[in-house]
């Protein structure tokens, strides 16, 4: 992510709209959510289909990735 231009956040940033979180539902899983005013944007599994999840992140948030204007 580093290396398409996005720098790595700490977990406890504000999330900011079009921020992408990388969360682990599960100890074997990792998950990206792009996150947008009211919510997130990701792709689930279980229905093979891109969803949008109203309010805060289902999940523990362990890196934000952000484009930071220059």
């Amino acid at each position: 992510m580093t290396r398409a231009g996005f720098t790595a956040m700490q977990p406890r940033e504000p999330l900011r709209e079009g921020d992408i979180a990388l969360a682990r539902p599960s100890p074997v899983q990792w998950h990206l959510m792009i996150r947008t005013g009211g919510g997130f944007v990701h792709a689930h599994a279980g229905i093979g289909q891109v969803v949008f999840t109203p309010g805060e992140a289902p999940w523990p948030i362990k890196t934000i990735f952000r484009i930071l204007e220059g």
